[in-house]
């Protein structure tokens, strides 16, 4: 009884140390298999970050490129950008805006830009414009297009414009840009344009009262001629003075029909030309 008291203990300790070993075989295996979720968790991690870091360099990359791309076109523009914030103090001057105006950008930048480009006798307006835009928001230039204007140089002179006023954000912040064009050759030609015409007007309206004055004075003396001649006809004349007086009647009425021909140009270059009907010779 002793044996089997003996036995039936060491197979009751055996049954429990074959139960520890299978609890600790499926810990063991539980904590496997834990082990792999994790690493396997940690792998699509590190997968999932290095493709967010690749999308990240990328994007950052086409931001630098877009940046660098704006940079060119800003710089190489032909047209002034001047960049200003809500109060108008300037944040960007391009190399345009420097040779128009003759200001470098390091000498600008956080400057008014009311102070810098805007002539004396404007600065008032530009100032409540400015005012009214940053507490009302009213805009009566911003986003109307091209707008003729002075504007001014580094040395004062002052000079015409065209300008055209944008708003846009950039780091949560209003910002005004500004695109301005010298136009100073242009309207000194359309000046000039203007001054030949005037003068050319000028020597047509007196070309045309010369003409009628000349053909006024013409008149005068030829019908005196005509006249003349015919008081003459109306005496005694051999055959070969008839035919001259005749001659030079037909002549002188030929003459006449010129001098009225020129006479109804000149009425008709002042507006004062009246129709007359009469009768033609269709051949």
């Amino acid at each position: 009884r002793i044996r089997a008291l003996a036995t039936a203990g060491l197979a009751h300790f055996a049954d429990q140390s074959d139960a520890r070993r299978e609890s600790v075989s499926v810990t063991l295996l539980r904590l496997a298999l834990m082990t792999a979720t994790l690493v396997l968790a940690l792998a699509l991690l590190a997968r999932h970050a290095q493709v967010v870091r690749r999308q990240t360099e990328f994007r950052g990359q086409q931001l630098a490129e877009a940046y660098a791309r704006l940079n060119t076109i800003l710089q190489t523009s032909l047209d002034g950008v001047v960049v200003s914030d809500i109060k108008g103090h300037i944040l960007d001057f391009n190399a345009a805006a420097e040779r128009i105006f003759g200001h470098k950008r390091d000498d600008v930048l956080g400057r008014n830009i009311g102070a810098v480009i805007v002539p004396d006798h404007l600065r008032g307006a530009h100032d409540a414009g400015m005012k009214r835009m940053e507490t009302t928001g009213e805009r009566r230039v911003v986003g109307h297009g091209r707008v003729q204007l002075e504007a001014k140089r580094a040395d004062g002179s002052v000079f015409p414009v065209e300008l055209a006023l944008e708003m846009a954000e950039a780091g949560g912040e209003q910002v005004v840009v500004a695109f301005l064009r010298d136009i100073s050759h242009r309207v000194a030609a359309e000046t000039e344009l203007v001054e030949a015409r005037d003068r050319a007007l000028a020597g047509e309206k007196a070309k045309a009262e010369f003409l009628a004055m000349m053909t006024h004075e013409i008149r005068t003396p030829l019908n005196g001629v005509l006249g003349n001649l015919s008081l003459l006809a109306d005496t005694t004349l051999s055959p070969q003075q008839d035919r001259y007086v005749h001659n030079m009647d037909v002549s002188g009425k030929l003459l006449m029909s010129h001098v009225d021909a020129v006479l109804d140009i000149a009425r008709f270059e002042s507006g004062a030309a009246a129709l007359t009907a009469e009768p033609v010779h269709l051949g």
